[in-house]
């Protein structure tokens, strides 16, 4: 009737607290991996999303031949001075010609050698105006993450 091989299919108790002991520890090494490989991964997309704004932003002046502005963006039409919100590039007529939208953690800083709130891009290479750094700092830290210098000329360097 009941033969020896029939109350051998199973695992014990011991067997499966193993097991779960196994994908406990796991899952304990993994895990925290996994989020610091998030969080760097979202630095580095505001990073080039940051770049992909600046060279969107140079490219055009130089094209149409006219100043552009690259500048934070409360409600997507006027400049304002906080580089956490949205980007615009501008025309010195005020013309909206592109947005860059931002969706980021930390806090993200200009510090140039003039005090303006926003980035002007001469039509001609030669015409630079700009000089100064970005800093970007995880929320809640004041040490920079990354810092990324645009030179006079609004050549990006890392």
């Amino acid at each position: 009737m009941n033969t020896e091989k029939d109350l051998c299919n199973g695992f014990t108790l011991i067997e499966l607290m193993i097991t779960l002991v196994v994908i406990g520890l796991l899952a304990a090494l993994v895990l925290p991996l996994s989020f610091n490989f998030v969080k760097r991964h979202r630095q580095n997309n505001v990073k080039q999303q940051l770049i992909v704004a600046i060279n969107f932003t140079r490219q055009q002046a130089w094209l149409r031949h006219e100043m552009l502005s690259l500048c934070p963006s409360f409600d997507g039409s006027h400049c304002d001075d906080n580089w956490n919100h949205e980007l615009i590039v501008k025309t010195q007529t005020d013309q909206v010609i592109q947005h860059f939208s931002q969706h980021h953690l930390g806090r993200l800083v200009w510090r140039g050698f003039a005090k303006t709130a926003s980035l002007k891009f001469p039509p001609e290479p030669q015409q630079g105006t700009l000089n100064g750094r970005f800093s970007y700092m995880d929320k809640g830290e004041t040490q920079p993450v990354w810092q990324l210098v645009l030179s006079r000329n609004g050549r990006v360097r890392l």
